[in-house]
């Protein structure tokens, strides 16, 4: 972020290498499959464009080689290529490697002071406590605007204790494994919610933020606002190596308390949308109106009896 760089940046070129993609061979196999489908002998400008992409594709770096060259522990400075949505030329960002701490959660208070920003970035071992004394400061009345939004997810575990802190003692979310089994998951204790509660959500809210997000607004505490969400509710386990090593393996799927599958829906679906182009402080204004009306189930009008009329 220092170095300019925002969610949803490609970075193209590591160093001036172009990045590979999945299957880097993709585009040079479909342009020899053209050239050898022509019968004619004008074949020049595809033979040609042809060599630009072999040599493109042996002069560049492989996805895996690319994300430990960015993690390398040293002090290296490192050209980065990105594209950016809405910005025609390549932008070129140079900064060096460092190793980073960020704190899952921050707090400040909106403008008017009618509400707490509760931020999460990630549902890690740190963050119950953190949002556990957020909260404790939070004025009797005040509202709480929960920040998910770029949150890529973490420990469920986590998620569901947080979730305990902001509506105790109700469903966090259905767990399918194996076989299609149901586990029911629950928010764990936590103190009296005492605060009116609006979640901002975004597409980087993926996985546990999901579904403390659809743990909320299934229970009623929340109201949703921002954008659609990722749309992964794969929930994965933590497998530890008697080396001190481990893997990561997708043990099954979440879906909202009341049966919501927002995996398949691609995403859950705020209740109230955000025109995209808002500056921070107008999120921020928005997020407190709903905590000041939040908005109302309307109750479909009864039918008006038919009109009896003459035979």
């Amino acid at each position: 972020a220092k170095a300019g760089l925002k969610s949803g940046d490609t970075i193209t070129h590591v160093d001036g290498k172009w990045v590979l993609g999945s299957d880097p061979f993709l585009k040079v196999n479909k342009l020899y499959q053209k050239i050898r489908d022509r019968e004619d002998d004008n074949d020049d400008e595809f033979r040609k464009e042809y060599e630009v992409a072999r040599k493109r594709v042996l002069g560049g770096i492989g996805l895996l080689p690319a994300q430990m060259l960015l993690r390398k522990g040293t002090t290296e400075k490192r050209e980065l290529t990105v594209q950016r949505s809405g910005v025609v030329a390549p932008i070129k960002i140079s900064l060096a490697n460092a190793l980073t701490e960020v704190s899952p959660v921050t707090t400040s208070t909106a403008s008017n002071g009618k509400a707490t920003v509760v931020k999460v970035s990630l549902f890690t071992e740190k963050t119950v406590p953190q949002v556990k004394t957020a909260l404790s400061k939070v004025p009797k009345g005040q509202g709480v605007v929960l920040d998910l939004r770029g949150n890529p997810g973490g420990s469920v575990t986590d998620a569901g204790a947080v979730g305990g802190l902001l509506s105790p003692n109700t469903p966090f979310a259905l767990q399918i494994g194996p076989g299609g089994a149901r586990k029911r998951l629950a928010s764990s204790p936590g103190g009296v919610p005492t605060h009116p509660l609006v979640v901002l959500v975004d597409k980087g809210t993926a996985r546990a933020a999901e579904a403390l997000a659809a743990s909320l607004q299934d229970s009623g505490s929340a109201t949703l606002m921002g954008g659609r969400t990722f749309g992964d509710g794969m929930s994965r386990s933590l497998y530890n190596l008697r080396d001190g090593s481990g893997f990561i393996l997708s043990t099954g799927k979440l879906i909202s308390p009341k049966g919501y599958d927002w995996q398949l829906a691609n995403g859950l679906v705020p209740r109230v949308a955000l025109l995209p182009g808002l500056s921070e402080d107008q999120i921020v204004a928005k997020a407190v109106a709903v905590l000041q009306n939040p908005p109302q189930t309307v109750a479909a009008a009864p039918r008006p009896a038919a009109k009896k009329t003459q035979p």
